[in-house]
């Protein structure tokens, strides 16, 4: 996540943390290894089920689920900034560091 702050040119982890990571969170399109320690330097992010459905949804045409509705949806409201970062972060190399 280091490297997606500093590409993104944010120097503060927390304000970046609330905009990108805790939305993609509490979408449940991505996980916490640790959610009991969310602020642990170990934390370490994993897609779920959901996130690897909008990951694959952004990459090809959606279907007609209601996931894909509701990832249109939230795809909808971002701006593309915020759409190529939460790609990013959803990237699973990304998500390892």
């Amino acid at each position: 996540m280091v490297e997606l702050k500093e590409l993104y040119r944010w120097s503060n982890t927390t304000k970046f943390k609330a905009k990108y990571v805790g939305p993609l969170i509490e979408e449940q399109f991505v996980g916490m290894v640790m959610p009991d320690k969310p602020t642990s330097p170990k934390q370490r992010y994993y897609l779920t089920d959901n996130g690897k459905a909008l990951l694959a949804n952004m990459t090809r045409d959606p279907n007609t689920s209601d996931l894909a509705e509701k990832v249109n949806h939230m795809i909808g409201t971002l701006s593309e900034e915020e759409k190529r970062i939460a790609l990013d972060l959803m990237n699973p190399l990304a998500l390892s560091h």
